[in-house]
């Protein structure tokens, strides 16, 4: 009997040990790309082979770099331009011949347009801008957004020309990092920030589309758990042409903060808090998302946000299962400049970033091992919205019961197995 007690009382703890430790450090490996030093951040883009391509900056000179592994090893190379340039910012872009195309703010500010297209790189200077995002649509034609203070533009050569477009409406009191995409239809999807103070800790994202055939904004759902929100907001359209958005907020009461993604469900959006990162002793402070949908219009969703013990942390988030799940820390030491992510046709994850001593890494698996987020939300705007809900909302009513009968169970067992003794001791 008291062996049997203590049996049961270990795959007790075992199976409650199970529900709530995750072990993404056995599902992900991170390989050294670059030992630099190199500057975040970085623009990563997966090709249709499933290979990886990453522009980046060196430290010292601030000019690009160009890293890929298509021939099975990494190869590092500079992108030679004429004049020579060096960048700020920079968004890169693939197209379906898996060229690349890359949008880059030099000081000054001055915007350029890279590309590779034609075989050897060709540099165009375009407006000035701030925050550049780039997209490619499928006949090649690139789609870039950035900020013009006050204003934010769109810019694109799908007529053969460059031609700019004041984006209307736009207020942008602080410039924010942008996000765009094209959908199958042609359209053009784009997310920016406008805050009212110089910290981030209030303000609006804004949806703009001009699907209709003019620019027009979609409000974002108002969330209270979600807070103000934070600075850099990534946007992404699926193979349904569906919208999705990821954005950080500052959490109830200040909290921690949260992760949120939207869903565009017609001509509105719904979302849900797919993360949601507690305070300790100090509050976690968020920085960036970066997010991206996989082949079976799933999402995924690299996030970076400084911890209480003040470094900089590597997160990430998907509904691949129906329901939000969320990994550990993937790293402990990158940069603040954040992560860039990208889904292979697999289902494999590959983030990059820049860590503390300047290397350029890339963190790639699958998402297997993770933590179920609970207390959680409906997964309301995955694809499978009826089917995530009740399992979402199945998950959180059984969760606590479960844990309270484990704990009940452990308990009267631990109990049982001390009695045991004193009462053979007796009967002898």
């Amino acid at each position: 009997m008291k062996k049997k007690s203590s049996l049961l009382f270990v795959v007790s703890l075992v199976c409650l040990a199970t529900v709530y430790t995750a072990s993404p450090a056995r599902a992900w490996e991170t390989a050294v790309v670059d030992n630099g030093p190199v500057l975040g951040p970085t623009s990563l883009a997966v090709d249709g082979g499933g290979s990886l391509h990453l522009v980046y900056r060196d430290s010292l000179s601030h000019r690009l770099k160009y890293a890929t592994n298509t021939s099975g090893e990494w190869v590092l190379s500079w992108i030679e331009t004429n004049p020579v340039v060096t960048a700020d910012e920079f968004s890169l872009a693939l197209d379906t011949a898996d060229r690349l195309h890359i949008v880059l703010c030099s000081p000054g500010p001055r915007l350029w347009y890279l590309s590779n297209a034609e075989g050897l790189w060709t540099l165009t200077e375009l407006e000035p801008g701030l925050r550049p995002s780039i997209a490619v649509d499928a006949a090649g034609y690139a789609h870039i957004c950035s900020v013009r203070i006050p204003e934010v533009w769109y810019t694109t050569n799908k007529t053969g020309a460059w031609v700019n477009e004041k984006v209307d409406p736009a207020a942008v009191m602080w410039p924010s990092a942008t996000s765009i995409s094209v959908d199958l239809s042609g359209h053009v999807h784009l997310v920016y920030g406008s805050y009212m103070d110089s910290y981030y800790l209030d303000g609006q994202e804004a949806y703009v589309t001009n699907a209709s055939g003019s620019w027009g904004e979609t409000p974002l759902p108002v969330d209270l758990l979600s807070g103000g929100k934070a600075w850099k907001p990534s946007l992404a359209v699926d193979a349904s042409n569906r919208v999705h958005l990821s954005y950080l907020g500052m959490g109830l009461l200040g909290n921690g903060f949260t992760l949120v993604h939207a869903a565009k469900q017609g001509q509105t959006f719904a979302s849900e808090i797919a993360s949601w990162e507690r305070s300790g002793s100090s509050p976690p402070f968020p920085l960036s998302t970066d997010m991206t949908t996989d082949i079976g219009n799933r999402v995924h969703i690299g996030y970076t946000y400084k911890g209480t013990s003040g470094s900089f942390r590597l997160k990430y988030a998907t509904n691949v299962n129906g329901s939000w799940e969320v990994s550990g820390p993937l790293s402990e030491g990158i940069d603040s400049t954040g992560s860039s992510i990208g889904v292979d046709s697999s289902g494999k994850v590959h983030l990059g970033y820049v860590d503390g001593t300047g290397r350029l890494l890339v963190t790639s698996g699958r998402a297997e091992g993770l933590t179920p987020m609970w207390p959680g939300t409906p997964a309301e705007a995955s694809p499978y919205g009826e089917e995530s809900r009740q399992r979402s909302g199945l998950f959180n009513l059984a969760a606590p019961v479960l844990v309270a009968a484990g704990a009940i169970l452990c308990m009267r067992m631990y109990r049982r197995s001390k009695r045991s003794p004193r009462a053979d001791r007796l009967i002898l």
